[in-house]
């Protein structure tokens, strides 16, 4: 038996009928359900790849930025304009760049400007570039990550929601461990790896502007006698072949 009971102060806004209408239609005879389990496919009913991320690497094995060796190392300048590249050819402009330092990210910053003024694309809006650690819990259809170390490389790739480019390469230990795991994702299929071609917007610029990417991190082998470089760049030689002048110092011995 239920008691409903409204207490003063407060007045009935029907429930004495409400649930009057509730018991009358409940039934009268307990209702009795067997134990069971849901009928579940042990596979998904559909498995749908996205796109595969693009690994852009500097030129397999010796290359040159404007006639100048690359010297490699830890590779930070070589990778910076190597994603600058990469990034000025892209039609799609909702990219954002990660880097790990502020090295990568004044070069590229560089060598994007100085391409952009090359074949006037200087209306270009600048692109959006941030250090892995301050984009985490942040995501974007199109990441590019160039030279992101170990440590936050998870953290990097993850932020991708459609398209992907992870630039690398260098040769340190480090470098070519990461190196390592990229090719046997490419072998396995998981990733397209697109070593960067001679690209005109590279040959475009100027020995000063090579000079001065360089200053911000040391890649290139650039004798400092001037003399001297062109003879690095061009490999002249004399007539008679290798053979370079030699001044000539002549000592008089006075007896007295």
């Amino acid at each position: 038996m239920i008691d409903v009971r409204i207490l003063n102060g407060c007045q009935g806004v029907g429930f004495p009928r409400l649930l009057s209408h509730v018991l009358s239609h409940e039934s009268p005879s307990e209702l009795r359900v067997k134990p069971g389990t849901l009928n579940t496919r042990p596979q998904p009913s559909s498995l749908v790849f996205g796109v595969r991320p693009t690994l852009v690497t500097p030129p397999i094995g010796l290359h040159y930025h404007g006639g100048w060796k690359c010297t490699g190392g830890r590779g930070r300048g070589c990778i910076a304009i190597t994603a600058a590249a990469v990034f000025h050819s892209l039609s799609q402009g909702n990219i954002v760049v990660l880097v790990s330092d502020e090295e990568i990210r004044n070069i590229f910053t560089e060598a994007l400007g100085m391409m952009g003024s090359k074949v006037g694309s200087t209306a270009r809006e600048p692109p959006r570039i941030y250090r892995v650690k301050d984009y985490r819990g942040c995501e974007n259809s199109g990441v590019m990550c160039v030279g992101v170390e170990d440590a936050w490389m998870v953290e990097g790739i993850s932020r991708a929601i459609q398209t992907l480019f992870i630039v690398d390469g260098g040769t340190s230990a480090a470098a070519q461990s990461r190196m390592g795991l990229w090719m046997e994702m490419d072998r396995r299929g998981l990733l397209l790896h697109r070593p960067l071609p001679s690209s005109n917007v590279l040959e475009s610029l100027s020995d000063d502007d090579w000079r001065a990417l360089d200053e911000k991190s040391l890649f290139l082998k650039i004798p400092k006698d001037t003399e001297m470089d062109e003879d690095a760049r061009r490999g002249i030689s004399s007539p008679e072949g290798n053979s370079k002048p030699v001044a000539s110092l002549t000592i008089n011995i006075i007896s007295i």
